[in-house]
């Protein structure tokens, strides 16, 4: 339907990422988009042709998805093993800063002066950890979706921003649930 010159399109169909003209079935529109060759990316990596950009309404319920998943599994693992020892998790929490409890900012300032740069190379290898976690999690989450994942500076900063903030999420609400505070604990299966 047209409104104001603009398209409106109802929200169960925007899921389905398609709708019906004259009988035909018919893809939203997303924009096309031109990757740089390896020249004009300037890193030496040829992705060369075009992709499609993924629609924002699709990136953002597959991550909300994702996040629901993720917070009923992890749910599930603290109902089962509230006091089981986790490598993983623990992992988790110092890519997310918890060796730092009053945040990665305030100890690289109170480490800026110290003569040992061990502190400052802990919080920045968390950092570079953190951001190589969540590029290969948004990997896998596009390629179980079926998806190319985009490798552009907008669209792939934005999908990993998005993942990472749910997948913070999480790891805290996890952290919660350790600590005997179950508020937000899932009350339902993930669809």
């Amino acid at each position: 339907m047209i409104e104001g010159g603009r398209p409106r399109y109802r929200s169960d169909l925007l899921e389905a990422g398609s709708y019906t003209v004259q009988g035909k079935q018919v893809a939203f529109p997303v924009h096309a988009v031109q990757v740089p060759t390896a020249e004009e990316s300037g890193s030496g990596e040829a992705y060369g042709g075009e992709i499609q950009a993924l629609p924002v309404h699709r990136m953002v319920s597959m991550i909300e998805r994702w996040k629901q998943r993720e917070l009923y599994r992890r749910a599930q693992k603290v109902v089962d093993e509230p006091f089981a020892e986790d490598a993983e998790f623990k992992e988790e929490l110092r890519l997310f800063g918890e060796p730092w409890p009053e945040g990665r900012l305030e100890a690289l300032s109170e480490a800026v002066d110290d003569t040992d740069a061990t502190r400052r190379q802990a919080i920045f290898a968390s950092l570079d950890d953190l951001e190589d976690a969540v590029g290969r999690k948004l990997k896998a989450l596009w390629e179980a979706e079926g998806l190319p994942l985009s490798l552009l500076r907008p669209h792939y900063q934005v999908a990993s921003s998005l993942l990472e903030d749910a997948w913070q999420e999480a790891v805290m609400a996890e952290l919660r649930w350790r600590s005997f505070d179950y508020a937000g604990m899932p009350t339902e299966p993930p669809t």
